[in-house]
């Protein structure tokens, strides 16, 4: 007889809240739906032990300190050995091959609990061309590969993942493929905040909408680049960024001449970190299309951003890489161009911004798809690996 028991669920991680990245966001989405599903789920590991306590999620945070240098690595493993003492637990879900699954992979090599491994992009992915990823250290890629040969399953959030992980030594059998999810809650509400207020643009303006901090692989520079072309046949457009380092492209946007045409929104902090409204949502929902312009496959998993951005119901122009083209087909909810082509990128963002009827067709395809992404869903896939390893150890699940 199948026993559904509450689950004690480790997500360990290496940063946490109010750190933002997707892998935070991630785990707080699991972690919040675990909880809400009836599991007793505790994020462990990150540091801010006292600066960061004042933090208060739906579910317990565990901050262990954080030394430096030689330190690190026993500390880490102590604090996992203790936590996992003291608390009840059922299986360990760790987020990034390393350091977090490095050094549960050491401490299970002593005192076993069945260990479920996450990729998150660097961790994972080798792309030499823009000097990218943690394997590309030799000693981090042994500890890589040891973490993901002592995990009894790993996850990958999209096909260039589960490759990734196959080059990584994983054998197929051990891999499941379990896609990022999206809180579409937040584009469900409306908002009293007018980003075209807020950044005196027209009030029939058209607005182009990127998100996510800055890095080589964002293809941020070929993004500049096509909106310039876009600023000589459509004059109402506005393309916004938001993320983290943006500034590095203001002598790009300068010698461009679209200084008023293009604004840096910097971070946004997301809405379970501060009172109020989400202003990042009301971004998304006031935008007329989304653009993500990464460059290569494995420079994205499957981006948080583009399914938020889709939840909120945007037409998409997304360069063909995968996790990219896993949402977004050619034709139906967007359109796929080539990493990197600038024309290519511009003439499709023209090509909707002229054509209002496709827009609003691929917007509520693009919602469509977005729907099979809830947390909820996500999370349910999850407990089922949960469940499944917990079986083979012979634990009662």
């Amino acid at each position: 007889m199948k026993n559904d028991r509450p689950l004690n669920i480790v997500l360990y991680v290496n940063s946490y809240l109010p750190t933002i990245g997707g892998r935070e966001v991630v785990v707080h989405y699991l972690a919040k739906w675990l909880k809400r599903l009836g599991h007793n789920p505790r994020v462990v590991g990150p540091a801010g032990l006292l600066k960061h306590r004042k933090y208060k999620f739906e579910y317990p945070v565990h901050r262990w300190p954080t030394l430096r240098g030689l330190l690190v690595e026993p500390v880490q493993e102590l604090n996992i050995l203790l936590d996992t003492k003291i608390w009840k637990t059922d299986i360990i879900h760790a987020h990034s091959t390393y350091p977090s699954g490095y050094y549960v992979s050491q401490v299970n090599a002593l005192d076993s609990y069945p260990l479920i491994v996450t990729p998150h992009g660097e961790d994972i992915h080798v792309i030499p061309e823009i000097n990218f990823g943690l394997r590309m250290d030799p000693i981090k890629d042994r500890k890589i590969k040891q973490s993901l040969s002592r995990a009894d399953a790993c996850t990958a959030i999209s096909t260039d993942v589960t490759n990734s992980l196959l080059d990584a030594g994983v054998r197929q059998d051990k891999i499941v493929e379990i896609p990022n999810g999206i809180d579409l809650e937040r584009f469900d509400g409306k908002y009293t905040i007018d980003i075209r207020k807020k950044y005196n643009l027209p009030e029939d303006s058209k607005i182009i909408l990127s998100v996510a901090s800055y890095h080589r692989k964002r293809g941020y520079e070929h993004l500049v680049d096509a909106f310039a072309r876009v600023c000589t046949q459509i004059d109402n457009c506005y393309l916004l960024i938001a993320g983290r380092g943006t500034d590095v492209l203001k002598n790009r946007i300068s010698d461009h001449g679209i200084d008023e045409k293009v604004k840096l929104l910097g971070q946004i902090v997301p809405p379970f970190m501060e009172k109020g409204e989400d202003f990042l949502a009301a971004t998304y929902t006031q935008s007329s299309l989304y653009v993500s312009s990464s460059m290569a496959s494995g420079a994205e998993g499957l981006s948080l951003a583009l399914l938020d951005a889709m939840g909120a119901q945007l037409p998409i122009v997304a360069t063909d890489i995968s996790g990219n083209n896993d949402v977004v087909s050619d034709g139906t909810n967007g359109y796929l161009v080539k990493p990197g082509d600038d024309a290519g990128m511009a003439n499709m963002i023209i090509k909707l911004l002229k054509d209002a009827d496709s827009m609003e067709k691929y917007g509520i395809a693009s919602r469509k798809i977005a729907t099979t992404y809830s947390w909820e869903n996500i999370t349910k896939q999850y407990v089922e690996i949960y469940r499944k390893q917990m079986n083979k150890a012979g634990q009662t699940a």
